[in-house]
């Protein structure tokens, strides 16, 4: 068996690498993050809803903090992030993919193509223009390797 330092470098090696230590680099920053805000909370209850939210939000309530416009001491932000928070992702295909079905689109190609006898393949998805577009709709956090989305106010 080929122990990690013998195996050969390849592109595909240094890439997933590179996206690791991003990722690594992204949590690191997350928890600094809430350290500060807690350090910098005006109350204890500040501080402890705070703590509270990012041990149930964990990485979700990280990337609502990086939203323009929260703010990490209102007395609403727990209501609100719970809310606000719609799901995560591990990308923006997936998104795009989880949206179809959920709008109900996914069913609605899938009953077209039965009721009109088209072939299955003859519909394509196009996940990009549709995760582009749900930007459009909601804030989208990109952080550690995965896609969060929240409803825009």
């Amino acid at each position: 068996m080929i122990s990690p330092e013998q195996q050969p470098i390849t592109t595909t090696n240094i890439e997933d690498q590179v996206e690791e230590a991003s990722i690594k680099e992204d949590r690191i920053a997350a928890g600094q993050l809430i350290e500060r805000l807690k350090n910098r909370a005006p109350s204890e209850w500040h501080r402890n809803n705070i703590e509270l939210l990012a041990r149930i939000g964990d990485m979700n309530f990280a990337a609502y903090l990086m939203l323009p416009n929260i703010d990490p001491y209102a007395r609403e932000l727990a209501t609100d992030f719970l809310e606000d928070f719609v799901n995560s992702y591990d990308s923006d295909e997936a998104m795009a993919q989880d949206f179809f079905v959920t709008l109900g689109l996914k069913r609605a190609i899938a009953e077209t193509v039965t009721d009109h006898d088209i072939p299955a393949d003859a519909v394509v998805v196009n996940t990009p223009v549709m995760a582009a577009h749900l930007k459009d709709f909601y804030n989208v956090v990109e952080l550690a390797g995965r896609v969060y989305v929240f409803k825009k106010k």
